[in-house]
């Protein structure tokens, strides 16, 4: 592994402890909440790959290709297509 990913890794690895640790510090109810902020956020973010996967459609099915669009993901996930590769030694 090159340094630039090494550096990339350890940054996630940062990340996701910082994260950890503040959703530790926080109550139910601010998690709940979190888990809303996030839940749009991806929503959105999917929303944007329709839009330029399908620039012909318009706002009204636009939800239908992204439910098409996640069941297609859910169906390789349950096909077991792709796998996590083993962590390098």
């Amino acid at each position: 592994m090159n340094d630039q990913a090494l550096n990339l890794d350890q940054m996630q690895d940062q990340i996701f402890r910082e994260r950890v640790l503040r959703a530790r510090g926080m109550t139910e109810a601010e998690r709940f909440n979190e888990t809303l902020e996030l839940i749009e956020t991806a929503y959105v973010a999917m929303s944007g790959f329709v839009s330029m996967n399908h620039p012909e459609a318009d706002e009204a099915s636009q939800p239908a290709l992204l439910h098409q669009h996640i069941a297609r993901l859910r169906r390789i996930e349950d096909r077991h297509l792709f796998t996590s590769a083993p962590a390098a030694a």
